[in-house]
């Protein structure tokens, strides 16, 4: 049993926050995840309700959960608001608070998406690196920092200080990662100009002699912004601080098609772990239908596969995101020609009734469905039943004598998805993902939809 700490946050959040819920409600319902979820506030909308973008409750709940899957923060209605009042000081307390030094940012072009890179696909098709940025140190959370009056003008300032230990550990990650990939780690840094980049590129080449198998480079900054532009399938994992892993991480994106597919993990030293897509709140299309949920639904797979030790489970979200990419449905920003475009919310649908489906098989499918007999698991299934989708049918079980009907064939919008589902005699329509046992009040049949073939 994990516990998980639910925090949809501001703007889109509350609806991509959602979808994702869809998915992992399928997973506890069909295959025995056993996830307990706690639901918290953070940034504006935890200061609207509490007084402070980071409640104590929530950062209470957080220590008592094992993970915890964040939406996003921040909005134009905060931004008067005092600094340390703001919605981005949640976040970051949050990560300073469970010390989640690691940053996880996988940038993977699916390749049904490649169209939809702003670069030539023979730069991008394939690719497949990880960032690994350090995120509670730096100039980020560096003192002295603040604004003051200096010889009669304003004069802000900051620090980017790093330690030795706090250079090492996020080296270590890196390299972990790494041995686990194609066994390569560039080190990104400005070691020409930078003191603190000197002290970041000597540590980093310490902790490389305690993975032979590992091949470390370096990079500037500057020349790896461009190298991410012009050649980025030469990169295998990238390491490097917090304010320069901000900025190329947001460029990676971008080599994928859109921000709206990239999930990310940040993990503590004991592997507690903050999920979340790297997008931001975008309060510019919150409530309209039209965020992309897949990055968040994915950072819910990259929680599965590496807080909670549950890579079966997190392959099956993948191959679910796979499955309706393969059919053609989009979201706006990665629509494209010939592709259905559909909302937030029926793209977390078709997330979750993705599981159901047979990943070689059309889910829009307007012939033959398969209908399994009892149960909620394919697994295991002995009794299976096609039917066309042109009317009512009825089907002797085997072995048995009592038959049920299937009435209905429901299109689901204009995606051409299909559910049997049962009328009762009050007129309600029943659970797509359900149906009655034969026998009990009401009912005339049972079983569940699997697949469309």
């Amino acid at each position: 049993m994990s516990k998980v700490l639910i925090l949809p946050g501001d703007g889109i959040g509350q609806e991509i926050v959602a979808q994702a819920l869809k998915v992992i409600d399928h997973l506890n319902e069909n295959e025995n995840l056993g996830m307990e979820l706690v639901h918290g506030l953070v940034g504006g909308t935890a200061y609207d309700e509490t007084g402070s973008p980071l409640p104590q409750a929530t950062l209470d709940a957080a220590r008592e959960c094992d993970s915890i899957l964040l939406g996003a923060v921040g909005g134009y209605q905060w931004e008067a608001l005092e600094r340390d009042l703001r919605p981005e000081r949640g976040l970051l307390g949050l990560r300073a608070e469970m010390d989640l030094f690691s940053n996880l940012r996988p940038a993977i072009l699916y390749p049904q998406l490649a169209s939809a890179s702003t670069l030539k696909e023979e730069i991008v098709s394939g690719l497949d690196l990880m960032i690994v940025r350090e995120l509670v140190s730096g100039i980020y959370f560096g003192q002295p920092r603040g604004i003051e009056i200096r010889n009669g003008e304003r004069f802000g300032f900051n620090s980017a200080t790093y330690s030795e230990s706090e250079i090492r550990r996020i080296g270590h990650s890196a390299f972990k990662i790494a041995q686990k990939r194609d066994k390569r780690v560039c080190s990104v840094d400005k070691a020409n100009v930078l003191e603190v980049c000197e002290l970041w590129r000597e540590v980093m080449i310490e902790v490389a002699k305690d993975y032979p198998d590992v091949e470390l480079s370096h990079m500037y900054v500057d020349n790896a912004a461009m190298q991410l532009v012009k050649a980025p399938k030469q990169f295998d994992v990238m390491v490097t601080s917090n304010l320069f892993g901000d900025v190329l991480s947001d460029c990676a994106a971008m080599l994928t098609g859109s921000i709206g597919m990239l999930p990310s993990a940040s993990l503590n030293k004991d592997g507690f772990g903050m999920y979340e897509p790297i997008h931001g709140s975008a309060p510019d299309i919150a409530g309209q239908d039209l965020a992309n949920p897949l990055a968040t639904i994915l950072s819910v797979s990259m929680m599965l596969r590496y807080s909670l030790n549950q890579v079966a489970l997190a392959d099956k979200i993948d191959n679910a995101v796979n499955t309706v990419l393969d059919q053609g449905y989009r979201t706006q920003d990665i629509a494209s020609d010939g592709g259905s475009v559909v909302g937030t919310n029926q793209m977390g649908d078709l997330a979750r009734v993705s599981f159901f489906f047979n990943p070689c098989g059309p889910l829009g499918g307007q012939n033959i469905f398969l209908f399994r007999e009892g149960g909620a698991s394919r697994e295991g299934a002995k009794n299976y039943r096609i039917f066309p989708s042109d009317g009512p049918l009825k089907e002797k079980k085997k072995g048995n004598a009592n038959f049920f009907t299937i009435k209905r064939f429901l299109h689901w919008g204009n995606t051409g998805l299909g559910f049997f589902m049962k009328r009762g005699p009050n007129g309600k329509v029943s659970n797509p993902y359900e149906f009655p046992p034969v026998g009990s009040q009401g009912g005339e049949y049972y079983g569940k939809v699997m697949a469309v073939v």
